[in-house]
């Protein structure tokens, strides 16, 4: 009896660790749906990259067991029925595509909705802010209709270059992409070629040196039903042909200190303006912080010193130290509303 409680206890601990954290996962649309993750481009003549590929992992019984993929090329996971779900993880801190022309891109058939954390890839906890080479990751994946969540405050160089360029079939994009600093390539060509994409993520990364060049460069170019488009910063990164191809109307939404231009590297033309406040992002000034929410999680920005957060009987739910200038994210248990409290003002919040 005590060796089957102690078994028990073990699977109830493995069970509440994988709902605890937020895991890439993808969820079947249609039957029969599959992928697999495989390594691409110059492999053969980059033999150290194909001897020690990334480590990623799968589940399909909710996290309590996990398989390791083989590379170069596995056998593809298949989501018998639809609503079937994969949960993803790896242990790949310096990325899962070290090298920008070795890379690893998922192949998929059928239908898939992607969602949880895109980090959980390179990290199993979720919990790194720094975006790790996700470069090319979902690229002419047809079958991928939304895209998973991208939390990282932190950019490295191309670091979500083509990530979704020939989605042809992706209709969802993350709901904001928080990163603040602009740094070289980082969204080029991120979203390049997604005809089916009609409302962009909302966009705070600004440019603060040179060394931000062609951060923006063909993000939605070729996304020909894109018609609304949200950004946060309030100067032009450079960069070129961020919106060729995009829908001939549509609004583009940004703060009024953001220089009204029109072109391929700016506002598109023939395009409604719409400034002052955002729509989707609660600016708090008068609070001295700014939320978001995003599926199920908030996320705060600004607050200094504890960050705690409440639901509405007053059960102290989730809590953090905040500190100026960076983002804390709360992964919550369900929609609902919620009160997030710092050390001097409490807000309710929607999520």
């Amino acid at each position: 009896m005590t060796k089957k409680f102690m078994l028990f206890m073990a699977l109830l601990c493995v069970c509440c660790f994988a709902s605890a954290v937020d895991y890439l996962t993808f969820t079947a649309e249609v039957d029969n749906s599959s992928f697999y993750p495989e390594l691409k481009a110059y492999v053969e003549e980059n033999t150290e990259f194909a001897e020690n590929p990334p480590s990623i992992q799968y589940s399909l019984d909710g996290g309590v067991t996990w398989t390791d993929f083989q590379f170069p090329k596995d056998e593809p996971v298949v989501l018998a029925k639809k609503g079937d779900k994969a949960l993803l993880r790896g242990q790949n801190p310096w990325g899962i595509s070290p090298e920008f022309q070795h890379y690893v891109q998922f192949v998929m058939t059928g239908s898939i909705a992607a969602s949880g954390n895109v980090q959980t890839l390179v990290d199993t906890t979720g919990e790194l802010q720094v975006a790790r080479s996700f470069e090319y990751l979902f690229m002419d994946c047809t079958s991928l209709t939304k895209a998973p969540d991208l939390p990282a405050t932190v950019l490295i160089e191309n670091c979500y270059y083509a990530m979704f360029s020939g989605c042809t079939n992706l209709t969802q994009a993350p709901e904001v992409l928080p990163a603040t600093q602009a740094v070289f390539g980082s969204y080029n060509r991120m979203f390049e070629g997604c005809t089916s994409l009609t409302k962009s993520p909302e966009l705070f990364a600004s440019p603060g040196s040179e060394d931000c060049d062609d951060s923006y460069s063909n993000m939605f170019k070729g996304c020909t039903n894109l018609s609304e488009i949200t950004v946060h910063f309030t100067e032009w990164p450079d960069s070129y042909d961020w919106v060729k191809g995009v829908a001939p109307t549509g609004t583009f939404i940004c703060p009024k200190e953001l220089p009204e231009e029109y072109g391929l590297k700016r506002i598109p033309e023939g395009w409604a303006l719409e400034t002052g406040e955002l729509t989707g992002l609660d600016d708090l000034s008068s609070v001295g912080f700014t939320f978001w929410t995003e599926d199920h999680s908030i996320f705060v920005r600004g607050a200094v010193g504890r960050i705690e957060v409440y639901d509405l009987n007053g059960k102290l739910l989730r809590s953090a130290e905040g500190r100026e200038n960076e983002t804390v994210r709360f992964v919550l248990p369900g929609k609902g509303t919620y009160v997030v409290k710092t050390e001097t003002k409490s807000v309710k919040i929607m999520n």
